[in-house]
């Protein structure tokens, strides 16, 4: 999907994100936690996927 895609996207979803703001979220990785949320339902993500987390991490057990 294109960036502008994903603009007229969050446009018909009710967001109001122009093509520098998304640009610049890609770029420095800095989103607020709401508009990742819109962001990660136009990719069909989430937003733990878009921030480069694992869905399954392997637990730490704490020690005796």
């Amino acid at each position: 999907m294109s960036q502008h895609q994903v603009v007229a996207m969050l446009a018909a979803q009710g967001g109001s994100v122009t093509l520098a703001r998304l640009r610049g979220w890609e770029r420095t990785g800095v989103i607020r936690v709401d508009a990742a949320s819109r962001l990660a339902d136009a990719y069909g993500t989430t937003v733990d996927a878009l921030a480069g987390r694992r869905a399954y991490r392997s637990q730490q057990t704490a020690g005796p």
